[in-house]
């Protein structure tokens, strides 16, 4: 799930929104980055007070990006809360470059009126300086002014906007059934599962649920339960990427694909694709970020697929080459050149197109370049 900060200026409610909004989730964290601050106590500068203190709020911005990492590699939603300066939202976007950044905003007397009502730690004179640094807001992925809502409209605010934006086809979105009603009044309901059963288990399980329908009519659906994840990593080197060519028996040919495979068991998917990556192409990457998560076959399979990506610290490893069912080549490729292939559908392969394209939404890479002819 795509992490979110937070961001605006004092009273705008961005930390109690952002804990509310991380314990409506099965597994998630919230990262209230004052916290992080105050963990300086010796030498703390604030914000408004030189140099020293735009540092030390960079600094944090940064240690909460560290913290989000480990946490999303963990598999925890993450949920940031921050007063996001233009400096910050560069720190974030480097960092995090998957976050999903959303500033509140309110005016001055409306944001006084508030603190009146909870504890604030600022003098009128730091609390006007902090509202002016943030007005207007830096150029954030969204901007709720939340003038009038209560605590309940503002998140449902974040809700709706947080969601929206993880149904494009980039990661999976928010569970459909926490909010069941769709904007067109049409209510979506999902189907219970009454009894499950293994039916083939090898490198493949299929296991058979039966399942009740809205409506009350059972069927029996046949699901591919063969991992508990799979993960992909795209490495790029320079103007190049690195991928990984071999031959696909079910399609009968050669084709460039991402080094990737399945997870196994409580295996982190950060650890899967660093081990994937040595095992099929004898490479190790130190700088290896989350990327994408999608799911390839949404329709028949229940896990997700874990995109990552690298830009630097590639060294080499220890190739795995004891399956003769698995004999995999590296191949060094201008980017330029997999444009080319993907184009004219030489490409087949979900992840490596999926990859390609977050990267470039990311700004890890450039757009897609148009291809003459």
């Amino acid at each position: 799930m795509r992490p979110v900060v937070l961001s605006g200026g004092p009273a705008v409610g961005k930390s109690t929104c952002g804990r509310l909004l991380a314990r409506e989730l099965d597994r998630a964290a919230f990262i209230d980055v004052d916290d992080i601050r105050q963990l300086v106590v010796s030498g703390e500068a604030t914000l408004w007070s030189g140099d020293d203190g735009v540092s030390q709020h960079l600094l944090a911005a940064r240690n909460a990006s560290a913290m989000a990492r480990n946490l999303l590699e963990d598999g925890f939603a993450v949920v940031i809360a921050d007063v996001v300066t233009p400096e910050a939202l560069a720190v974030y976007r480097a960092e995090l470059p998957d976050c999903l950044v959303v500033h509140l905003t309110l005016p001055l007397d409306e944001a006084h009126e508030r603190a009146t009502t909870r504890a604030v730690y600022l003098s009128e004179d730091e609390f006007d300086l902090l509202h002016a640094l943030l007005t207007p807001p830096p150029d954030v992925d969204h901007v709720i002014d939340v003038s009038g809502m209560t605590v309940d409209q503002q998140l449902q605010a974040i809700r709706d906007v947080w969601a929206s934006l993880q149904t494009d086809g980039r990661v999976p979105s928010l569970d459909p059934h926490r909010d069941p009603e769709r904007t067109d009044g049409e209510i979506e309901t999902g189907w219970s599962t009454r009894s499950t059963r293994t039916v083939f288990e090898g490198r493949v399980t299929l296991v058979e649920h039966e399942v009740e329908v809205p409506g009350g009519s059972r069927l029996g659906y046949l699901v591919d339960e063969s991992v508990p994840f799979s993960v992909a990593s795209l490495i790029v080197d320079g103007d190049d990427v690195i991928l990984a060519r071999q031959y696909r028996y079910p399609v009968d040919r050669w084709i460039y694909d991402l080094p990737g495979g399945g997870g196994r068991g409580e295996e982190r998917p950060i650890d899967a694709a660093r081990r994937e990556l040595e095992e099929e192409l004898g490479l190790i990457v130190d700088d290896l970020r989350p990327l994408h998560t999608f799911f390839m076959n949404p329709g028949r399979a229940a896990w997700p697929t874990h995109l990552f990506i690298s830009t630097s610290g590639l060294r080499a490893g220890h190739a795995d080459t004891s399956d003769p069912g698995e004999q995999v080549r590296l191949v060094r490729m201008p980017l330029i050149e997999l444009d080319q292939l993907i184009t004219d559908g030489t490409i087949v392969d979900p992840p490596l197109m999926v990859a390609r394209a977050a990267a470039a939404a990311r700004g890890l890479l450039p757009p897609l370049r148009p291809i003459a002819g």
